[in-house]
């Protein structure tokens, strides 16, 4: 007898919750949107090097808390550790050794791939999920429109260190060192189309990252809005 041919199995999913052993479910999501917002808050006081390493400790607990929040495979996991071990390698050395361009350029890219895979991959948990209303999933839902900003801000400052030129910026953040907080100060500005207009794209590239931010930042909230509306209906009926 022949045995049944066997179809092939699915890829395995880890919970990441197991791998810190506090069990299943998205409540993991406020530890990132913690360390996003006290992210944000540091990167205004960067000039001295002693919180510059504060805010690299801080980082380390955003690219934990991502990569748990987003790995579902072994595959996803080693990707987002991947790109996130060598953004924190980078961002290390760039406090201690004398900056150069292909160090920032590299921190740059990979800093970028990692907040773009989380915000992606956490996007698609919030859309996608059949959960009812929650405040996990709310903690989720800001945590992508704080990535988004994180996501563009990397943009836009790897545009400037590779064609320099592309932002004039009449702002003082752009004159102190790190220079990374103004291109974060104009992410966000950004997303939330504000636009003081004192950093203001020059090259096409560099136009056609801000509006495609703008867009991304005000179809994100209307979506999530009409979807949060929608889950909590169902929650109603049901």
């Amino acid at each position: 007898m022949k045995e049944p041919v066997r179809g092939k199995s699915p890829p395995r999913r880890v919970t990441p919750g197991h791998l810190l052993g506090f069990g299943r479910g998205p409540h993991y999501y406020v530890y990132l949107l913690a360390t996003l917002i006290v992210l944000l808050i540091i990167s205004a006081v960067t000039e001295r090097l002693v919180v510059r390493i504060v805010e690299q400790l801080i980082m380390i607990g955003t690219l934990i808390s991502g990569t748990l929040a987003t790995g579902r495979t072994p595959i996803q996991i080693a990707l987002t550790v991947t790109a996130a071990f060598v953004m924190f390698v980078a961002g290390w050395a760039r406090l201690f050794v004398p900056e150069t361009y292909w160090l920032t350029v590299i921190w740059l890219i990979f800093s970028f791939l990692f907040f773009s895979r989380v915000t992606l991959a956490l996007a698609w948990d919030i859309f996608s999920s059949r959960a009812h209303v929650s405040a996990s999933l709310l903690y989720g839902a800001v945590s992508v429109y704080l990535l988004m900003g994180f996501t563009f801000a990397n943009a836009h400052f790897l545009l400037e260190t590779v064609a320099p030129g592309s932002y004039q910026c009449g702002a003082p953040q752009c004159h102190q060192d790190p220079v990374s907080p103004a291109y974060l100060y104009f992410s966000f500005v950004t997303l939330a189309t504000v636009g003081y207009g004192d950093i203001v794209p020059l090259s096409r590239v560099a136009g056609m990252l801000a509006y495609m931010e703008a867009i991304a930042g005000q179809m994100y909230v209307a979506i999530l809005v009409a979807r949060l509306v929608g889950m909590q209906l169902s929650q109603s009926r049901d």
